[in-house]
């Protein structure tokens, strides 16, 4: 499979993850169903138009992101960049094993990631980082399945920009688990293939 024709599938992967992400990439935004600032204590320093605005841009569900995962990679950031393994954290639901919770996702690459910033910031990049490699594997799954060059970017598009991909935008773990399944296919399809 030429190497250009893959670039072209992470370069549209890329687009289009831009395009859908849009302003959460944008320093100073994030990638969150809800903003802080719309729960109590800082909900009380805020005009009526600030919450109005606030509730309306607002996610109606999904508020693990906010929730549960921001805490959680907050101290998994916390933990790497004080030079620890995070095993434990007491200030998260009277103390929580970190290494235990799948969704606090410690040993994930992305996870030493949130040791340089806080993890609000980064949701939307490192989210953007795993539309643009699961537009490639499609891309490559579609042509080891036979595809042609059109067929497989089609495939591409309707990865990126599929209900799936919405639907898990605050459930990323999820995403993730399908992102990385798809190599996988495509190795064992080719130690099962005959010859």
């Amino acid at each position: 499979m030429p190497v250009k024709k893959q670039l072209r599938a992470a370069l549209l992967s890329l687009a289009l993850g831009i395009l859908f992400l849009g302003k959460a990439l944008v320093p100073g935004h994030g990638l969150l169903p809800q903003d802080p600032r719309g729960f109590a204590p800082f909900r009380a320093g805020l005009t009526a138009d600030e919450l109005a605005t606030i509730d309306a841009e607002t996610v109606p569900h999904r508020r693990d992101r906010l929730l549960q995962f921001l805490p959680f990679d907050t101290a998994v950031g916390q933990a790497w960049a004080s030079g620890h393994v995070p095993l434990w954290e007491p200030r998260v639901l009277c103390g929580i094993p970190l290494l235990a919770q799948t969704t606090s996702r410690a040993f994930y690459p992305t996870a030493l990631l949130f040791a340089l910033g806080s993890p609000a910031h980064l949701y939307a990049w490192i989210f953007l980082v795993h539309l643009v490699l699961g537009g490639w594997f499609v891309y490559r799954l579609a042509r080891v399945f036979g595809a042609e060059d059109l067929g497989a970017l089609l495939a591409t598009t309707c990865f990126v920009l599929s209900g799936y991909v919405v639907g898990h935008v605050h459930h990323p773990m999820i995403l993730f688990a399908a992102v990385w399944a798809m190599p996988a296919l495509e190795m064992t399809y080719a130690l099962m293939r005959p010859g």
